[in-house]
């Protein structure tokens, strides 16, 4: 049901948003149908809540492999993920999920910018907002919502939207085969702020 990535506004080369906020890795053993099983955290894990540790734990056990790998071989495998209070609720065992977005395109470091709100621009205030979309087959983000805002107040949540237009990513898997529909949740950076 999510994913989760990052993108940041700024003039350097990462703006693309390329870099994940944070990373887990899981050792899990190869099942058969090219699926994960009893994956154990390795490393990522050591600060964040165990409940949001079992939440990232589903999306590693449904991840689809390129099917080289051989049952019962151990495998690792890191996710990219931001932490946010999403990673509280349980993911429901038919949920549809995105385990490896594949971005199509991005909006660039200019569009960004240039949805920068204009009071917070001209105060020099960095801000982030998450925003949570659905992905259709189509590659579009629809019916995107703003989950978090900081800080609030200055328009961070309706420039993440405008941002959000211009997310394309490959249809999501689905028992490995592509299907529509599936939520992402991306935060989106603008300006530097101070680390939290």
């Amino acid at each position: 049901m999510l994913a989760f990535a990052a993108m940041q506004a700024s003039a350097e080369p990462a703006a693309q948003g390329r870099q994940p906020v944070s990373t887990i890795t899981f050792r899990c053993m190869v099942a058969s149908g090219a699926k994960l099983e009893a994956c154990a955290p390795q490393r990522g894990h050591e600060r964040l809540d165990p409940r949001k540790v079992e939440h990232l734990k589903s999306f590693a056990e449904r991840a689809c492999l390129k099917g080289s790998e051989r049952v019962g071989e151990v495998f690792e495998t890191t996710l990219p993920f931001t932490d946010s209070p999403a990673l509280l609720e349980p993911v429901p065992p038919d949920a549809s999920v995105i385990t490896n977005p594949d971005w199509i395109a991005l909006p660039s470091a200019r569009a960004i910018a240039e949805a920068y709100p204009t009071a917070a621009q001209r105060s020099r205030l960095a801000g982030r907002a998450v925003v949570s979309c659905w992905v259709g087959v189509d590659t579009r983000a629809h019916d995107c919502a703003v989950v978090e805002e900081t800080p609030k107040g200055l328009g961070f949540g309706a420039a993440a939207l405008k941002v959000a237009e211009a997310f394309r990513m490959r249809p999501m898997l689905k028992d490995c085969k592509p299907v529509d529909g599936g939520r992402i949740v991306v935060p989106i950076q603008f300006g530097r702020m101070a680390p939290r």
